[in-house]
């Protein structure tokens, strides 16, 4: 018998979120699964990353009503490989006002985070964007969640941070000739 492949993919299309859930302790707020543009104006996508229209789902922070140094953590389920792998994600900040998204791979339940495997920060522009984050075998085989922290900076309203299509395949993130892997 030989080894499964992993190929995860998550749309937030359905209320469970594929297994994602929201930090119970260690963060202020929280990520919430919506469609449609977020409420506030100037702000966030029109739509979602997957179906591309009002009708498709994502998850978000709505900054209104925070503080500086405010947090929301997202945590993934628990994930295993055999051989390195590549999580790619699609990210959307916008407003004068964004904070910081930062992804971690937090090795037990228990751990404490660590530094953050990728970053950004500010106003990234009203477009949804792709990255891709290599995780190594030292980690894939111990197991890991991915972790999606947004992290307000100001006083201000305008600039809510979104996430969507989460996939998580076996192998490195460049494909044949150190060119990215095609979109599924």
């Amino acid at each position: 018998m030989g080894k499964g492949k992993t190929n995860l993919f998550c749309s937030f299309e359905g209320p469970e979120m594929c297994g994602f859930t929201n930090e119970k302790h260690a963060d202020i707020f929280d990520w919430t699964r919506i469609k449609g543009p977020t409420p506030s104006r100037n702000t966030g996508p029109l739509a979602d990353n997957t179906c591309g229209t009002r009708r498709g789902h994502y998850m978000y922070v709505e900054m209104s009503g925070r503080g500086p140094r405010q947090n929301a953590m997202l945590l993934s389920s628990r994930y295993f490989g055999h051989k390195e792998q590549c999580v790619e994600f699609y990210y959307h900040m916008y407003g004068r006002h964004v904070g910081t998204l930062n992804v971690y791979t937090k090795k037990a339940p228990s751990s404490d985070l660590e530094t953050p495997v990728w970053r950004a920060y500010g106003n990234q522009g009203n477009v949804w964007s792709k990255a891709l984050l290599s995780v190594p075998e030292k980690v894939t085989t111990q197991g890991y969640q991915v972790v999606f922290e947004a992290v307000h900076f100001s006083n201000g309203y305008q600039g809510d941070i979104a996430i969507d299509d989460v996939r998580v395949i076996d192998g490195s993130c460049m494909g044949v000739n150190g060119r990215p892997l095609p979109r599924t």
